[in-house]
């Protein structure tokens, strides 16, 4: 049962009148941003997906016992250009071939849809050289 006089009720209202209109004002921006914010991190995980697809192809290209960092580069390039356009912006590959070793890193940064803050992306892939052994005793 309301004990409140009839005009404190009314009263109440009217100052109440227009609160779910600013509550909409003040809300609908933050869970665009949210979404927004959402997205954002996807297109990182899948541009740093893009970057370590690229490093991997690009080292097995180059591990290959004739191979040259080079032969890993132009792999790296291509799969860069067929799977990472629009994803990967200013990708760039570094290819260290030793006698033993071969190192791929592709850097980058990820395409942004919220100009705040940049979204670097670095893979690095490392893997062993193949040396092809004849092998003793042979028929």
């Amino acid at each position: 049962m309301d004990t409140a006089p009839p005009e404190t009720a009314t009263r109440t209202k009217a100052r109440d009148a227009g609160s779910a209109s600013v509550e909409a004002v003040i809300a609908t921006p933050v869970l665009m941003l949210l979404v927004l914010a959402i997205i954002q991190a996807g297109l990182i995980l899948h541009a740093n997906h893009m970057a370590q697809a690229a490093a991997h192809t690009a080292m097995e290209a180059a591990r290959a016992e004739l191979a040259t960092g080079g032969d890993g580069t132009a792999a790296a390039e291509a799969s860069l250009a067929r799977n990472a356009t629009g994803v990967l912006e200013d990708p760039s590959v570094t290819v260290a071939r030793g006698t033993e070793r071969v190192t791929v890193t592709v850097t980058g940064n990820a395409t942004r849809i919220i100009p705040l803050f940049d979204a670097p992306v670095e893979a690095t892939v490392s893997g062993a050289v193949e040396h092809i052994e004849p092998l003793e005793g042979g028929d």
